[in-house]
């Protein structure tokens, strides 16, 4: 029994050692990088989508990501992003024009799910990269 309870502690020291990794490459990185749900709600974002979009992490949380979508493109984003949710594809790219810190600004997006528990509701990784 004892032996079986170090292993498992064990596992967790792992575990938690593996979410601390994930959270400084997450948090720690200069890409901009937003998780959201299926819907593009967005459940978590890191320092550098705040800084791009122009807004503190915290703000950020259950927003809808196309409201960073200026008004015109705003269809075609909802548009992508509905086609993106029925295709059995992992990964999709497009372009838009976001409204960011500066302004208005040409905007690759990638998006991938996520691997989940709960495939119906999956997540969805966004990654941002402002067009120079």
């Amino acid at each position: 029994m004892r032996e079986a309870w170090e292993a498992l502690n064990a596992r967790v020291d792992e575990l938690a050692a593996e979410r601390q990794r994930y959270f400084d490459l997450f948090h720690g990185s200069t890409d901009a990088y937003l998780v959201t749900d299926q819907f593009g709600n967005v459940q978590e974002a890191n320092h550098a989508a705040a800084l791009v979009l122009g807004v503190p992490p915290r703000r950020l949380a259950a927003r809808p990501l196309q409201s960073f979508v200026i008004p015109r493109e705003r269809r075609v984003f909802r548009q992508q992003l509905a086609a993106f949710a029925l295709d059995t594809a992992e990964a999709d790219a497009w372009r838009s024009v976001m409204k960011v810190a500066s302004g208005e600004r040409p905007t690759s997006l990638s998006v991938r799910r996520l691997p989940s528990a709960a495939p119906a509701a999956p997540s969805l990784s966004w990654h941002l990269a402002p067009i120079s």
